[in-house]
């Protein structure tokens, strides 16, 4: 079996690899940065090439020893011919992981790891670039993941892959679905559902997929008190086009003096700057629902009796503009 673990720079993709080659039977870890500090001479552009070309032939080495092989490398999807051609010739699997944090996230510090600012640069300009489209294999979200939350999913998908591969052999005794009820599902196990869903819409709405390379964009005015004390805020966020409210807050005493309008118009002329032309808020009925409607928010959906006794309700709004 060949794993491509693709992503950009500090997407975590070492660290994963290296997490990963010890759960599976017989395998190494090839770093292709490694490889490439062969061709010292040459810049990263003039080098990834020939790194890429050295990986295959490792891995087609490896692979004849007997051993499953895992590589991390920024790797294009016209890149992975070379191991392609070797899983081909050996009649084993090849698995692509896409590890594509949220941009913040890349740009953070992660581990031990302190970007310099020309990899930050590079971070942003591989986003921009070849991350910004269709990217190889399978992309997983690692934003709010650990790597060992990582390795079980790529562990799972690849269980899973090997189980549909043996039914479109044909069928197996006892092939019926065995059905679990438990209160503590495995992590992996919902780590795998939630990035099944994540697939599925990725796979059907280009929205989606550009809210999870970018992320949501926060927004938040706040309120404070002669001393610095915070004393109220808006959190908010603006993705798709719309602005979410998230969470109104204003200190007891300062309340019924206008603060709320203040906050409200200061996000909303913001959001509207950004390019958004609606907006959203959850409430329930014993919290602020009048004060939206007051704002021009209308209700757009609501469920009773929940809480039991209460009502949630879903509003929205028209932004000028």
């Amino acid at each position: 079996m060949i794993v491509i673990l693709d992503g950009p720079i500090n997407a975590g993709k070492s660290t994963v690899a290296g997490l990963l080659a010890p759960r599976l039977t017989h395998a190494v870890h090839i770093e292709v940065d490694h490889l490439r500090h062969f061709a010292g001479g040459l810049t990263l552009e003039q080098a990834t090439p020939y790194a890429l070309a050295d990986a295959a032939i490792l891995t087609k080495a490896w692979i004849e020893r007997g051993f499953h092989v895992i590589v991390d490398w920024p790797i294009e999807p016209a890149q992975t011919r070379g191991f392609m051609t070797v899983a081909s010739e050996f009649g084993t699997s090849l698995f692509v992981f896409t590890l594509l944090p949220r941009l913040e996230v890349a740009l953070s510090k992660r581990g031990r790891r302190h970007l310099s600012l020309g990899e930050k640069a590079r971070i942003k300009a591989m986003y921009g670039g070849m991350y910004s489209g269709p990217v190889a294999g399978t992309v997983i979200d690692n934003s709010d993941q650990d790597p060992n939350e990582t390795v079980a999913l790529i562990l799972a998908h690849i269980d899973a892959e090997a189980r549909r591969w043996r039914r479109e052999t044909g069928p197996e005794d006892g092939s019926e679905p065995v059905f679990t009820l438990t209160d503590q599902p495995a992590p992996a196990d919902a780590a795998t559902i939630r990035q099944r869903i994540k697939e599925f819409n990725d796979s059907v709405s280009e929205h989606h997929r550009v809210a999870r390379r970018t992320g949501k964009e926060p927004l938040a005015a706040l309120m404070h008190d002669p001393r610095g004390e915070l004393i109220g805020g808006l959190v908010a966020s603006i993705y798709w086009g719309w602005l979410d409210l998230d969470e109104l807050w204003i200190a007891a005493p300062w309340r019924g003096q206008g603060h709320g309008r203040t906050l409200m118009r200061l996000v909303e002329e913001t959001a509207v700057k950004r390019g958004c032309r609606l907006a959203q808020v959850r409430t329930w009925d014993f919290q602020a629902r009048g004060f939206y409607e007051r704002f021009g928010y209308t209700v757009a959906g609501s469920m009773e009796d929940y809480p039991p006794g209460h009502t949630f309700y879903w509003l929205r709004k028209e932004l000028p503009g």
